[in-house]
C-alpha cells in the first residue's frame, strides 16, 4: 500500500509558486488561486480514492491495479479539459492584454504585468505537473495513460 499524499506533497509538486503570488479576494489573482486549489483538490481526491482501493482487503493485487488505473484515467480525462484552468488562463491572458495595451505603465503596473506573465506560465505548468502526480500515484506509465482517452 502506498503512503497517503500530504497536502504539502501536492502543494510542492503542483504550482508551488502560488505562495509568492499576491493575496487577493477578487479579480484575476483570486481566479488563479482558485484554479491552483482545484488542481490540489483533484490530487487530494485521487489519493483518497486510491487509498480506499488499496485498503480494501477483498481485492487482490490485479484488482487494485485495475481500479487505480481506472481512477487515474478518469483524473487524466478531467484534467484534459480542466474548466478552472481554462477560466484562469483566459482571465490572466485578458489582464495581460489590457496591461499591454496601455501606452504608459507605472512601475507598479509593470510589476503587476511581470508577475502575471510568470503566474500564467506557472499555472500552465500546473497541468502537466498534476498529470505527473496522477501517473505516479496510480502507478501508471505514460504509454498506458495515453491509450486511456
Amino acid at each position: 500500500m502506498s503512503r497517503p499524499l500530504t497536502d504539502l506533497d501536492i502543494a510542492v509538486r503542483v504550482v508551488p509558486t502560488v505562495l509568492r503570488w499576491p493575496d487577493a479576494n477578487k479579480g484575476v489573482w483570486r481566479t488563479l488561486r482558485d484554479c491552483v486549489q482545484s488542481l490540489h483538490a483533484l490530487g487530494r481526491r485521487l489519493d483518497e480514492r486510491c487509498m480506499e482501493v488499496e485498503r480494501d482487503t477483498a481485492l487482490d493485487r490485479k484488482s487494485i491495479e485495475r481500479q487505480r488505473n481506472e481512477l487515474g484515467s478518469a483524473a487524466l480525462l478531467e484534467l484534459s479539459s480542466f474548466k478552472p484552468f481554462q477560466i484562469a488562463d483566459k482571465a490572466a491572458s485578458e489582464e495581460i492584454n489590457l496591461l499591454e495595451q496601455q501606452p504608459y505603465r507605472t512601475a507598479q503596473e509593470v510589476q503587476a504585468y511581470n508577475a502575471l506573465i510568470k503566474a500564467r506560465a506557472d499555472l500552465r505548468e500546473g497541468i502537466p505537473a498534476t498529470r505527473r502526480l496522477v501517473l505516479e500515484r496510480c502507478k501508471m506509465r505514460e504509454r498506458a495513460a495515453v491509450g486511456s482517452f
